[in-house]
C-alpha cells in the first residue's frame, strides 16, 4: 500500500512536469521573437536626404547624408548608362562624397546605400549633379553711331549657366542701371536723339558663377547735318535738280546706306524724282525711266526710295496707256482712198514708213501693235518701206528708246488703182513682220539717220 501511494505520487509529478512543459518553451519564443523585433528596429534611419547640387565649374562638388543606426556604413554610388556603379570619388565609403567638378559630370546622378551592422541596408533618393559654367565675354559691344532719329542696339554675346543681363550708363557722374526696352537681355535698344548722344553703356553678365563686366561703349549719335540739307533744298527749290542729287551723293561719300542722314537722304530721292517729271514733260520717257530705275537700285532698302518706286509705277503705267492703237497714223500726207497696205506685227509693236519714190513730202507714218494687225489706205505710186521696232514704246520722238531696230525692204512697193466705168480694182499688198515660209520680201538692217 505504500508504494502504491509512492508509485501516485511519481506519476503525479511526471504529469505536473508535461503539463508545465509547453508554457515554458512558449514563453521561451515570445522572448527571441521581441529580440528580433528590436534588433530590427534598430536598422539604418535616413534623418537628412542628399539634395540636388549646382557647383561652378572646377570647384569642389560636396554631396552628403545624415543617417540613424547602428555600425553604420555608407556607399556612394554613380548611375553610368542607366547602371547604379560604385563611386571612387573620395568619401565614397562615407557620410559625405567629394570630387572636383568638370563639365563632363553635368546631369550626373548620385544616391547613397547606407548599410547597418546587422546588414539590413536603405538607399537615398537620386540626386542631380548641375555643372555651372561662370559668365564669359565672347563678343563685346561696339560703340554706334547712329544718325538722329533712327534706332540703334548695343548687343553682347556672352556664355555660361543661367546668364543675367543688366545694361547700365554713367548718369549723374555713376552707373546706374537702364530702364531702355531690353536692358536685361543681350541687346538694348535705343533711339538716337541730342539727348542720347555721347551716352556710356557696359553691360554685367552674371550668374551662380559670378560676374563679368563688358567694355564701355559710346552712343555717338550723328545730328542732322542742316547746312547740307538747306544746300540740297535750295537747289531743288531752283529746279537744279541733277545738281542737288549730285551735290547729296558727294555729301554721302562712302558713307555706308544705313548710316547716311535720313533727311538728307530723302531730299536727294525726292530731286532724282522731280528731275525724271522734267524729262517726262520733255517726251523723253525712256530717259526718265532710266534715271528712276538707277535710284531705286541705289537706295533700295531704304524708306526714302518709296518716293522714286512709285514715280516709277506711274511712269511705267502712263507709257503703257499712251501706246498708239494699231494703225493710228503719225504723217498722212501719202494716204489714198482706194490702194491699202495691211501690216501683221510678230512679238514686238513696230512703226512703218512708206515713203513715195516720185515724191518723199509724201509719206504715211503708222503704228502696229504687238501681235497685231493694221490696214491703211495708200495714195498710188511706188514706195520705200522702212521699218522701226522694239520691245516698248517710249514717245514719237524716242520711239522704242535705245533699243530701237531699224531696218528697210530691198523691194519697193507699187500701189495702183484701175478704174473701168463706175468700178475700181485697187492694189492692196499684205506685209508680215515675221519670218514666213515662202515669204518673197526681205530686209536689211538701216541706221537711225537712215530712218
Amino acid at each position: 500500500m505504500k508504494r502504491l501511494r509512492q508509485l501516485l505520487a511519481v506519476l503525479l509529478c511526471l504529469t505536473l512536469f508535461l503539463s508545465l512543459a509547453p508554457t515554458v518553451f512558449a514563453a521561451d519564443k515570445i522572448t527571441k521573437d521581441k529580440q528580433s523585433t528590436s534588433a530590427q528596429s534598430e536598422g539604418p534611419t535616413i534623418t537628412k536626404a542628399p539634395e540636388d547640387l549646382g557647383v561652378v565649374e572646377g570647384k569642389i562638388a560636396k554631396l552628403s547624408i545624415q543617417a540613424s543606426g547602428k555600425g553604420l556604413k555608407y556607399q556612394w554610388q554613380v548611375e553610368r548608362d542607366g547602371e547604379w556603379v560604385n563611386s571612387t570619388d573620395s568619401g565614397a565609403d562615407k557620410a559625405a562624397l567629394s570630387f572636383k567638378a568638370t563639365s563632363q559630370r553635368d546631369g550626373t546622378r548620385y544616391r547613397c546605400i547606407v548599410t547597418a551592422g546587422d546588414g539590413s541596408s536603405v538607399t537615398s533618393e537620386a540626386v542631380t549633379l548641375r555643372i555651372i559654367q561662370p559668365p564669359h565675354i565672347k563678343t563685346q559691344p561696339q560703340n554706334l553711331t547712329p544718325i538722329e532719329d533712327e534706332e540703334a542696339a548695343f548687343t553682347i554675346e556672352a556664355t555660361g549657366t543661367d546668364l543675367q543681363y543688366c545694361w547700365q550708363s554713367v548718369i549723374g557722374g555713376s552707373w546706374k542701371d537702364c530702364t531702355e526696352p531690353g536692358a536685361d537681355s543681350p541687346t538694348i535698344s535705343l533711339k538716337a536723339t541730342a539727348e542720347n548722344k555721347g551716352r556710356k553703356f557696359r553691360c554685367i553678365v552674371s550668374n551662380e558663377g559670378g560676374s563679368v563686366t563688358s567694355s564701355v561703349v559710346v552712343f555717338a549719335v550723328k545730328l542732322h547735318d542742316e547746312a547740307a540739307l538747306d544746300q540740297v533744298q535750295s537747289l531743288t527749290y531752283a529746279k537744279s535738280y541733277v545738281e542737288a542729287y549730285e551735290y547729296a551723293e558727294d555729301y554721302f561719300g562712302d558713307t555706308p546706306m544705313d548710316k547716311r542722314d535720313a533727311k538728307l537722304l530723302q531730299a536727294c530721292v525726292h530731286a532724282y524724282v522731280l528731275e525724271a517729271g522734267n524729262l517726262q514733260w520733255a517726251h523723253r520717257n525712256e530717259a526718265a525711266e532710266k534715271l528712276l530705275l538707277s535710284c531705286v537700285e541705289k537706295y533700295r532698302g531704304t524708306a526714302a526710295v518709296r518716293e522714286a518706286e512709285q514715280a516709277l509705277k506711274t511712269l511705267q503705267l502712263s507709257m503703257r496707256d499712251n501706246e498708239p492703237v494699231s494703225g493710228a497714223t503719225f504723217i498722212g500726207s501719202a494716204k489714198g482712198n482706194y490702194a491699202q497696205l495691211v501690216v501683221y506685227a510678230g512679238d514686238d509693236p513696230a512703226l512703218i514708213k512708206l515713203e513715195n519714190l516720185d515724191s518723199p513730202d509724201r509719206l504715211l507714218l503708222f503704228y502696229v501693235r504687238g501681235n497685231d494687225t493694221a490696214a491703211v489706205r495708200v495714195s498710188e505710186g511706188s514706195y520705200s518701206m522702212k521699218i522701226a521696232t522694239g520691245e516698248r514704246w517710249f514717245s514719237q520722238e524716242e520711239l522704242f528708246g535705245e533699243q530701237t531696230r531699224y531696218s528697210e525692204a530691198e523691194d519697193s512697193l507699187s500701189f495702183e488703182v484701175v478704174r473701168e466705168g463706175n468700178s475700181r480694182a485697187a492694189t492692196v499688198i499684205t506685209v508680215t513682220l515675221y519670218t514666213v515660209t515662202d515669204g518673197n520680201l526681205s530686209t536689211s538692217d538701216i541706221d537711225a539717220e537712215d530712218f
